[in-house]
């Protein structure tokens, strides 16, 4: 599928001259709406995209999407694949209709999932999406997604000082991957919004539920909600740093799409000792931000 990039507009950097570290450096123009289910994917997709310098509002399933779509303009949606109520798919295929219906130019649908299959890259296209971006995503790969449907309209040519995000504690960190943080503080340069204090805090609220419903779906045999929960939470893993965890739960989702749950139970035993060390060691990120 070829992919149509909007035109370079008056006063942009041509995207042809950027080099690898200016993505880092670059801004672009426009009004994105983030369709996203999970806070703490949330947090960081709103921070990046507005650290890229995009207005941004934040829809949490299909049905709100569509609704905000239609009363306000945008430039862009970012729409998340898996979400209850209404998932992206669906809403990706009511609003090409709702174009079709109304002869209203085409609105760029970009998809971001967990999934990176290449099946999954096809139905997002078959469903009339624009763009795929695999999660979790750094803001280079957003940056370069985005240039190819909006403006990049400015260059920061000064630097940027960041804190040292890899100061901890005395106790060493053998779960959580301390170049996030750096990234995260990145997008925070002086830590002035608290954001990785934030995103950690999301991740605490959001996560013990899910666990609790991994362990259930386990003890009932329930390969269906086994997949669905270890979907949900192996990408906001990924996005506090906790990649070890996150790719017990990539095995467990798989185990419980192929229903082999005989197999998932040791991984699932080890997912949820993992998730607990996660969780000491956000406990003392937190008190060392």
């Amino acid at each position: 599928i070829a992919l149509q990039a909007a035109p370079d507009f008056e006063g942009s950097v041509t995207r042809d001259a950027l080099t690898d570290t200016s993505w880092q450096q670059i801004s672009l123009q426009g009004q994105v709406l983030l369709v996203e289910d999970n806070p703490v994917n949330q947090r960081m997709a709103r921070a990046m995209l507005g650290n890229l310098g995009l207005a941004v509002e934040i829809a949490e399933h299909g049905e709100e999407a569509l609704a905000l779509a239609a009363e306000k303009r945008f430039d862009l949606i970012l729409m998340d694949c898996n979400m209850p109520r209404m998932d992206g798919y669906r809403a990706t295929q009511q609003w090409r209709e709702h174009e079709a219906r109304q002869g209203m130019p085409r609105l760029p649908i970009i998809a971001q999932t967990a999934n990176a299959m290449e099946s999954d890259r096809q139905r997002c296209f078959a469903v009339g999406m624009d763009d795929y971006l695999a999660k979790p995503f750094s803001r280079k790969q957003l940056a370069q997604v985005l240039a190819r449907w909006l403006p990049v309209v400015a260059k920061r040519e000064e630097p940027v000082t960041v804190p040292d995000a890899t100061a901890t504690p005395t106790q060493a960190f053998q779960s959580l991957d301390r170049k996030v943080f750096a990234q995260l503080a990145e997008l925070d340069p002086g830590g002035e919004s608290g954001l990785i204090r934030q995103i950690l805090q999301a991740y605490q609220e959001s996560t013990t539920t899910l666990v609790g419903q991994l362990s259930r779906a386990m003890a009932e045999s329930d390969a269906e909600t086994l997949r669905k929960v270890a979907h949900s939470l192996k990408s906001s893993s990924a996005n506090v740093g906790a990649v070890r965890l996150s790719a017990l739960l990539a095995e467990l989702e798989s185990l419980g799409r192929q229903n082999r749950l005989e197999e998932a139970l040791p991984i699932c035993e080890r997912a949820i000792t993992e998730y607990n060390n996660v969780m000491a060691e956000i406990d003392l990120s937190r008190i060392s931000q």
